[in-house]
């Protein structure tokens, strides 16, 4: 087994004036290096990720334990992040929970935005992304929410990325079918025409939701997709939407009334039935006479 080489390197920290810091870093082998962190006292004001140590070029910034509450800057006081170029990944959970956060600038060299990267960041307003970044992992942005005048209400797609394309402040696929990252801030749903899928997490932590209208055309509600939407109560499912994924309103705790307007939709894998409701605790379904399908429970749900 290759032992991963730890170097510790003193830079000034550039938001910083006067302060010194340790930056944690570790080898990757290539003659790069990967920032972990820092030792001693915590940043805050705006932190500018180093371009080098040592000589070596910052390529990633990584996580310290095994859990996305590990990140490198996980729960800090800043508030802002300059990225430098050269950088090309976020690792899962790298500002999670930096709830003073308010701006962020990502170069293009950015290929990799991480699960849970920027998860709680509940100051940020608005995210650009660039045309380098062709993968985004879930929950990235989930409950970035907070004050009003401070929620993450829009996202800015560079429009020659090949990956993903902003729809009315929304992350989607390229083509427009498939909904990826919903702005958690905003306190209606926009689910742009062209969506056929609500991807995995694309409404995690959208904590202003009341109600939510799925419109026809949309036929996949993919697991996850409106988890921990704790104020959401009333959910209208059109008659498009024949696939629900696991946990699809995971720990909705208000969810109270769910209107099927068609047929039953699926909610099964290679593991049989699931439960699309994990931890809701109390409501009902309302399907309308004559939809087919409802003759079997799916498990967890209610029947009004």
């Amino acid at each position: 087994m290759k032992k991963l080489l730890m170097t510790l390197v003193l830079l000034p920290l550039m938001a910083a004036a006067g302060d010194d810091y340790t930056w944690e870093t570790q080898s990757n082998g290539d003659g790069t290096v990967t920032i972990c962190g820092v030792i001693g006292a915590k940043p805050t004001g705006v932190l500018t990720i180093p371009a080098t140590c040592d000589g070596k070029t910052v390529t990633k910034v990584g996580v310290r334990g095994y859990s996305h509450e590990d990140g490198s800057f996980a729960n800090m006081g800043i508030t802002g992040l300059v990225i430098p170029e050269g950088v090309t990944e976020l690792s899962d959970g790298a500002f999670h929970g930096c709830t003073k956060l308010k701006s962020v600038q990502i170069p293009e060299s950015v290929k990799t935005i991480g699960r849970n990267a920027f998860e709680g960041c509940v100051g940020l307003s608005a995210i650009a992304i660039p045309c380098s970044v062709t993968s985004i992992g879930d929950r990235a942005f989930a409950g970035c929410y907070g004050h009003p005048d401070m929620q993450l209400k829009t996202f800015i797609v560079d429009k020659d990325n090949p990956v993903y394309s902003e729809i009315q402040g929304t992350i989607c696929s390229k083509d427009g079918s498939k909904l990826i990252v919903h702005p958690a801030g905003l306190r209606q749903v926009v689910i742009p025409e062209s969506v056929t899928e609500i991807g995995a997490c694309a409404f995690c932590g959208c904590n202003w939701l009341l109600w939510v209208d799925i419109p026809n055309g949309v036929e996949t509600i993919d697991e996850m997709a409106f988890a921990d939407c704790d104020r959401l109560t009333t959910i209208r499912i059109s008659q498009s939407v024949h696939m629900l994924g696991m946990s699809a309103f995971w720990q909705c705790l208000n969810l109270c009334s769910v209107f099927f307007e068609g047929d039953a939709p699926m909610a099964e894998d290679e593991w049989g039935p699931y439960d699309v409701y994990t931890y809701v605790y109390d409501g009902k379904s309302y399907v309308r006479k004559g939809t087919q399908g409802w003759d079997t429970d799916i498990p967890g749900m209610w029947r009004g």
